[in-house]
C-alpha cells in the first residue's frame, strides 16, 4: 500500500483546481516536489483516505475545502484555509491513523522521507516546517 501518497494539502488534482492553486499557496501549489502521507502495510487500515478527507462521518466537522467553489463560498482567504487545514488535521479523530511522511517526486513516485510513522497533526507541522525553507507558511 505505500505507493498510495496523500498530499498534505489539497492542490491541483484530477484536472480540477484546487486550494493551494486558487489561493496562490507556495510552495504547495504544485503536483510533485510536495509531502504527501504514505502508508504502508501494517499503517492502512482502510479507513486513511476517507479521515484525511473527512469523509464517512470521520473526522466530518473539519472536513477540508478543496474545490474553489467551496472555499469562496466559505469566504476564506489562503491564511483561513491554511487555518481550517489546521483545524482538520489537529481533529482527535484523526490522532489513530499513522503514516510515513515523503516528498513526492517529479515522476509521482515516493520520493524522500521527512517523517516516519507520524500522525496527520505531526505531519501537517512537519509539512509547514518543511514550508518555510521552500519560503511558504
Amino acid at each position: 500500500m505505500d505507493a498510495v501518497g496523500e498530499s498534505r494539502i489539497p492542490r491541483s488534482s484530477y484536472g480540477a483546481v484546487a486550494g493551494a492553486t486558487h489561493l496562490g499557496v507556495t510552495p504547495f501549489n504544485s503536483q510533485t516536489g510536495v509531502p504527501a502521507m504514505y502508508w504502508n502495510d501494517s499503517q492502512w487500515t482502510g479507513t486513511e483516505y476517507s479521515a484525511m478527507h473527512g469523509y464517512n462521518d470521520i473526522a466530518s466537522n473539519t472536513t477540508p475545502l478543496v474545490k474553489p467553489a467551496q472555499i469562496d463560498a466559505a469566504n476564506l482567504d489562503s491564511k483561513g484555509w491554511m487555518n481550517s487545514l489546521d483545524a482538520h488535521y489537529s481533529n482527535p479523530e484523526l490522532n489513530n491513523i499513522r503514516g510515513d511522511l515523503h516528498l513526492i517526486n517529479s515522476d509521482g513516485t515516493k520520493g524522500a522521507l521527512l517523517a516516519k510513522n507520524v500522525s496527520p497533526s505531526e505531519a501537517w507541522a512537519k509539512t509547514k516546517e518543511w514550508a518555510k525553507t521552500k519560503g511558504g507558511c
